[in-house]
């Protein structure tokens, strides 16, 4: 995402984690006009997390994931953070991808208002009921 630029829907490019790489949750995420890259487009499978995640940081890109572990395991998490990520985690288990994608467009307001009001590095999650939950981040001023 260029700084320079106000932030709005239309800036943010979202990226889906290898877990969510499905097919399904990228056509619904498109089909609502997101901007969305594929783990499969830029990485082959089994690519170390804190591999890619220095080049979606750099570019800008906004993580969707349900790795929740992503956020516990150390480098994983200073990854995210070195790399100034934002970094949203469906944390709902058992759903299909037509579920979980339909579950991210229904969170989109509450996901654009936190990355609003928030500064890189953050992390959130997404539980199935809907509630956007952010755990790590500062608040923009």
């Amino acid at each position: 995402m260029n700084k320079s630029k106000k932030l709005s829907p239309e800036n943010y490019i979202f990226y889906l984690d290898e877990c969510l790489g499905g097919k399904k949750v990228y056509e619904i995420l498109k089909n609502a006009g997101l901007n969305v890259e594929s783990y499969d487009s830029h990485f082959p499978r089994g690519t170390a997390d804190e591999d890619w995640l220095p080049v979606i940081g750099q570019r800008g890109w906004i993580l969707l994931t349900q790795d929740d572990k992503i956020r516990r395991r150390k480098n994983e998490r200073n990854a995210l953070r070195r790399n100034r990520v934002c970094a949203f985690i469906v944390t709902a288990g058992g759903l299909r991808g037509e579920e979980i994608g339909k579950l991210i467009v229904g969170t989109l307001p509450k996901i654009f208002r936190i990355l609003k009001n928030t500064k890189p590095p953050l992390i959130a999650t997404i539980n199935r009921h809907t509630v956007v939950e952010l755990k790590e981040g500062a608040r923009r001023y």
